[in-house]
């Protein structure tokens, strides 16, 4: 028979592998928990609505082509600097990506690298393509194209004349005048002129690159030599391989950019210095030249 000696009936016995509740330390856990968070989101809140952090100040760098007025006026206006409950314009949370990229895609350009100052600063640098030439498309409207013929931006556009005997209207023709006050604001750029039967629309492209190569390198020539004067414009015709040069002399030049250049200037220059040319020199056929 089981014996109880030794045990004391009227003692609590307890589980040593038993804990016992702690009620008020957890509770105490509990509120320090949401005070913390109650102060993070008051920190958070502070940072994102305080007028202190909004961007107030934007600055370019870079920019010669572009005019900085426009690109202050477009990034204003930008959906990013916007005032709104989901504080864009916020220096922390401020899409910098999303508004270099519509920067770019607005003005033709190369690159735009965004860089934020604090608090409420922002330092956009400007990567233009590089321009090559001054373009005049026979339609009253100025562009500045690329090395590939590409559309950088409309530097310029005239109005309609008004035919009150057909109905129609046409546009006004640029002057050397217009070209020269244009290479004055945007750069010495060559201008090539339009003169196809069928004129281009506004679009990417605007003029093949054999075009502008032959260009920029007759004029980088012509500037180096004596005697067959200053070049005022260049003209192209549907064949897209002419090309039509005006200088200041009563003669202008007939040369092809299919053929090389250099052979064709140093053509040029022999028949200056050795005849008086007083219509064209036609320098466009290998071996020959003709001139009036």
């Amino acid at each position: 028979m089981p014996s109880d000696i030794g045990i004391n009936k009227n003692r609590e016995l307890k589980n040593p592998f038993s804990r016992e509740p702690k009620t008020r330390k957890t509770n105490k856990k509990t509120i320090l928990v949401v005070i913390l968070i109650i102060i993070l989101l008051a920190w958070v809140g502070l940072m994102l609505y305080l007028p202190y952090f909004n961007i107030q100040n934007v600055y370019f760098k870079g920019n010669s082509i572009t005019k900085e007025d426009e690109l202050k006026n477009f990034v204003s206006n930008s959906k990013y600097l916007q005032d709104s409950i989901f504080c864009r314009h916020n220096y922390f949370i401020i899409n910098t990506e999303g508004l270099s990229k519509d920067i770019v895609e607005n003005f033709k350009l190369q690159n735009v690298n965004i860089t934020k100052i604090f608090p409420d600063t922002l330092e956009i640098e400007v990567i233009e393509k590089t321009a090559s030439v001054i373009y005049d498309d026979g339609n009253g409207k100025l562009f500045i194209l690329d090395e590939d013929g590409k559309n950088i931006k409309r530097i310029a556009e005239l109005n309609t004349n008004y035919d009150q005997n057909t109905s129609s209207t046409s546009p006004q023709a640029f002057t050397t005048n217009d070209y020269d006050q244009a290479k004055k604001t945007f750069g010495d750029f060559p201008v090539i002129k339009n003169n196809k039967f069928s004129k281009t629309e506004e679009k990417e492209l605007l003029l093949k690159k054999s075009i502008i190569t032959s260009v920029v390198e007759w004029q980088k020539i012509s500037r180096t030599s004596e005697g067959v004067g200053d070049v005022l414009f260049y003209e192209i015709d549907d064949s897209d391989v002419n090309i039509k040069i005006y200088t200041k002399n009563q003669w202008y030049v007939l040369a092809s950019s299919l053929r090389d250049i250099k052979t064709q200037f140093i053509n040029l220059k022999t028949i200056v210095n050795q005849n008086k040319p007083t219509e064209y020199i036609d320098v466009r056929i290998e071996d020959r030249v003709f001139w009036k």
